[in-house]
């Protein structure tokens, strides 16, 4: 899970001028991305950690994958 949302984190970073051009934004917006998944990563790795800790790999596993599969 935290595997996968780093590779969507980057791919905007380094071809923004495409993005740029297909979405029709600014490089703020696109350097942006990069700014929330981190500013989010941070403080929410904690308590899933704690959620791994006492629910089990298996099932934060299970949650996480439909997490991404429903974002």
């Amino acid at each position: 899970m935290s595997n996968i949302n780093p590779l969507k984190w980057i791919e905007f970073a380094i071809v923004p001028n495409i993005f740029q051009t297909y979405y029709n934004v600014g490089l703020s917006a696109i350097m942006w991305t990069s700014q929330i998944y981190m500013a989010t990563f941070i403080p929410l790795v904690f308590p899933a950690m704690m959620l791994i800790d006492n629910t089990g790999l298996k099932n934060i596993a299970l949650i996480g994958s439909g997490a991404n599969a429903i974002g």
